[in-house]
């Protein structure tokens, strides 16, 4: 928004800027279309790596020529010439040295570009994960990488001295040597032409550049004139609206300049309409790779909760502004819903569960609801009993107390002296780390914090990706989880509007009707994966405990305040908060969101490490608790580098057969600035969520005579069915409220949902190459990568995790080479995660801002259509069986 602001709106001192058509009668499609089409590129270019430098990609049977650098596909950048009229292009300079802030992120990818005087830079060879030294040519023909230093960075990936001399006369010193004033008088991109990824004195640096780069292409004067080759984009924005073909317009918008033609027409149609939606996703949602959230806007609620009442901010704000200029035509609402909308199981959902392979709906049943319940109480009830916990005179001789004297360079892991393992954490993640290292015959230790083993919230969905991780780590597990369970893939998922919303043009919706409905058994069919279950924290907690490794494994009341890595293969010493010494191996943090191992992994702040709210610790808090927390929790995630998502969720397991049971398993009801979702819990339960737009650290008032039950008070004010509706006047589907009605206050509970980016935002080498370990200390679950509940993707990926880390260490063969293969292990899986967890967070942020497409001819049925055309492709990436 802030580089909009500059190159759309004020200007930068020059006869052109980006178009927005802002104020032109009529023209406001086209100003839409050319924001989506510049974020289409933008998507293909960058955003889809993450990175504003460009990677070194072209390779060839696993090697890849360091002098990419000067160019790919067969491009040498350093040639690219200015025309005539234009006479700042920046000299090319052989002794000229650079090196890219960003590289591939990955497991033995190439380091970052990099230019300097010499010759045969040679090539990477991805095999072994090293650099070869000699005489190695790119497609062009190049060996040496003196005076390459013009690869691509920025949005658009801008390349050449030519391009980059226009950024430093528009922007940079070049203008301001000349008299004219500039954003970046300081800057000289031709002499330091990495500023636009590494300036510290605008961060925004990249976006500008793009939107420069996009506005000096493609002037809004050249739709009314004849095309050119690099004039492509505006031509067919100005055919598409004549035609209403705005899914052609951004599709075929994407290879608008020469460096992205060859690139984008290889590009299959379906990976053509995936990154368009992905476009058009990123200019409703408020938040895109490489922005900072602006600061929220504080205004009274009349629900009289404490807080700070969020503002719609980023893209999203633009179409909200765009549709507000639209005129409001009374009749054009008026009318009735699709009836097609209605039906809970469309005909391309019912042939997939009629498939002879897919589960077979069993009907709800008082005997399978009993036994159901009664297997959670009894688990719960073992927990707190402490069975299966390390105590008493066992915890005085535990093997992790004495530490073993280990020459430099480490010991030989022989069967009989095996590796040592301790997990940090009692939650899933940690669980399965300590099932998955005790099948592979380590000896491993469980340090779970709480004062009792209470699990926090309702049953977990244990998706088709996280089924087959266990059962690669232990059967026994799998089939008891399988034989718990109750299964969710035998119907319809997917999204409802919250209430009546719409028009004639672009579609009109009913309150609870239909958008997008897909299912979940199919793409885990053509993997070859069991079907989704879901299974009580407590009972996935038990199994994993009595089947997962001996008793005496885990042990409670164990926070670990420090660890000290104790070199050369000599493992690592940790200290508990109440000074007890513990030795190991390696250390593994599933310690979540607020690890203490993470803070001391990477250094943080004191306080970075908190109380966790969910997994085994959360269970012990009660209201009180949670309300101290809440504000609490403010402190901690900026000490701890954490994304507060924007939302506050409330949520409950009701004990209430739901009215649609027998054919839905999963539905969110969208709405503006909030939405719900409810799943099947199996035993005749729902679990709800309702997650609310607003800033982090509020809590809702204490139960008086007057409002004993203040949170179902404000719940039923947000989702009202009746009479004038919700605050902003709309009247919800009578669902919401029907499983809210069925919970209690006290079984109510509420949070603040935090994120956090995986791939660190960091200069620090050790932390690029490995972002979750250091020497024999590693991350995973959410201490990694913490994500937005959307998917149900934050268990399953911890499964993955803990499968994966332990095969990585499985290899070790002597203890001085733990720290090479934890570091592997965060390389396989940091790409993986990123991208699941970008769909949780994109998912999040635009489902409240689904109600804009509703509203807007063609683009609400266009981004409706894509989304349900997306579903099986996002499906397929997350239902993998390898990982």
């Amino acid at each position: 928004m802030n580089g909009l602001d500059v190159i759309a709106v004020r200007g930068f001192n020059a006869n052109f800027k980006f178009d927005l058509k802002e104020g032109v009668t009529n023209e406001w499609k086209k100003g839409l279309i050319s924001l989506a089409a510049f974020l289409a590129n933008a998507m293909v270019e960058s955003i889809q790596y993450d990175s504003c430098d460009e990677n070194n990609w072209q390779g060839l049977d696993g090697r890849y020529a360091i002098s990419n650098s000067c160019g790919q596909e067969g491009y040498n950048y350093e040639d690219e010439e200015c025309s005539l009229d234009f006479e700042s292009s920046c000299p090319v300079v052989s002794s000229m040295e650079v090196t890219a802030v960003n590289g591939p992120i990955g497991y033995r990818l190439p380091p970052p570009f990099q230019c300097k005087p010499g010759n045969n830079a040679g090539y990477w060879e991805s095999s072994i994960g090293q650099l070869v030294q000699g005489s190695y040519s790119n497609v062009a023909g190049r060996t040496d990488i003196e005076g390459c230093c013009w690869w691509g960075r920025g949005a658009l990936q801008t390349r050449g001295p030519c391009s980059i001399g226009k950024i430093n006369y528009y922007l940079g010193k070049k203008g301001a040597d000349l008299g004219r004033e500039t954003l970046y008088p300081n800057i000289d991109f031709c002499k330091f032409p990495e500023a636009l990824c590494a300036s510290a004195d605008d961060k925004n640096l990249r976006w500008n550049a793009g939107l420069f780069e996009w506005a000096e292409r493609i002037p809004s004067r050249f739709q009314l004139e004849p095309c050119r080759r690099d004039e492509l984009a505006p031509s067919i924005i100005e055919s598409s609206l004549k035609s209403g073909a705005i899914i052609d317009a951004i599709a075929i918008a994407l290879p608008w300049v020469d460096h992205i033609n060859k690139k984008s027409n290889n590009m299959k149609s379906s990976n053509r309409c995936i990154a368009t939606t992905l476009a058009i996703a990123a200019s409703i949602s408020q938040t895109a790779a490489f922005t900072t959230p602006s600061s929220s806007r504080v205004s009274p609620t009349q629900l009289n909760v404490v807080g700070e009442q969020a503002s719609s901010i980023g893209p999203a704000q633009v179409l909200r502004n765009l549709k507000e200029k639209l005129p409001q035509i009374s009749w054009l609402a008026e009318g009735e819903g699709s009836a097609s909308n209605k039906i809970d199981i469309p005909d391309h959902v019912a042939s997939v569960l009629a498939q002879p392979s897919a589960p077979k709906r069993e009907a709800e049943s008082d005997e399978r609801t009993e036994r159901i319940r009664n297997r959670a109480k009894q688990a719960s009830e073992d927990a707190m009993k402490l069975r299966g916990m390390l105590i008493g005179e066992d915890d005085e001789k535990a093997w992790w107390r004495t530490q073993k004297s280990i020459p430099e360079g480490g010991r030989v892991v022989t069967k009989d002296d095996p590796l040592t393992v301790i997990v940090a954490g009692g939650g899933l993640a940690g669980l399965v780390v300590a099932a998955a290292a005790h099948a592979k015959g380590m000896k491993v230790a469980l340090f779970e914090q709480a004062s009792s083993y209470a699990p926090y919230g309702g049953p977990i969905q244990i998706q088709s990706n996280a089924l087959r991780a266990l059962q690669q780590i232990n059967p026994t597990i799998y089939e008891e989880l399988v034989a718990a369970g109750t299964c969710t893939a035998d119907r319809v998922s997917g999204l409802k509007i919250g209430y009546r919303k719409g028009n004639k043009l672009a579609g009109l919706y009913d309150a609870g009707d239909w958008l997008v409905r897909f299912d979940t058994i199919g793409p885990a069919l053509e993997a070859g994966l069991p079907a989704t279950v879901v299974v009580d924290r407590p009972v996935i907690q038990q199994i994993l405990v009595k089947h997962g490794f001996p008793e005496g494994t885990v042990r409670i009341k164990s926070r670990i305040q420090q660890y000290e890595d104790l070199g050369k293969g000599r493992g690592v010493a940790v200290t508990l908060e109440d000074g007890t010494k513990a030795y190991a191996d390696a250390l593994v943090g599933a310690d979540g969101i607020w690890s203490q191992v993470r803070k001391n992994l990477h250094g943080l702040d004191d306080g970075a490490g908190g109380f966790a709210a969910s997994g085994a610790a959360g269970g012990a808090l009660d209201d009180a608790e949670a309300r101290k927390l809440a504000r609490d929790t403010v402190k901690i995630a900026a000490k701890a580098d954490r994304r507060f998502s924007g939302f506050t969720c409330y949520a409950a397991l009701a004990p209430h057969r739901a009215s649609n049971i027998e054919n839905v398993s999963y539905q969110i009801l969208l709405g503006e600035k909030k939405y719900f979702v409810s799943t099947d819990g199996g035993g005749d339960r729902q679990q709800w969520f309702a997650l609310i737009r607003e800033p982090a650290g509020g809590v809702d008032p204490e139960p008086t005579p007057e409002d004993p039950h203040p949170k179902l008070t404000r719940l039923r004010k947000e989702f009202a069915a009746t009479g004038a509706g919700d605050a902003d006047g709309n009247v919800w589907d009578p669902f919401a409220l029907e499983l809210i009605n069925a919970s209690s206050e006290e079984d109510i509970k509420r949070r603040d949902l935090y994120d956090g980016a995986p791939l660190l935002t960091t200069l620090d080498p050790q932390r690029l190459l490995s972002p979750w370990s250091k020497g024999p200390v590693a991350l995973c679950g959410d201490a990694a990568h913490p994500m937005m509940p959307n998917l149900g993707q934050g268990g399953c990926q911890a499964t993955e995790d803990g499968y994966r880390l332990i095969e990585e260490l499985s290899k070790v063969q002597n203890t001085k080479e733990v720290p090479g293969y934890l570091g592997g292990y965060s390389r396989v899986r940091v790409i993986r995660t990123a991208i699941i967890q970008g769909f949780a967070q994109l998912g999040s942020d635009l489902l409240v801002d689904f109600d804009l497409m509703m509203t807007i001819p063609l683009l609400g049925p266009f981004f409706l259509t894509m989304t349900q055309l997306s579903m099986p492709f996002i499906l397929r990436y997350l239902y993998t069986p390898s990982f």
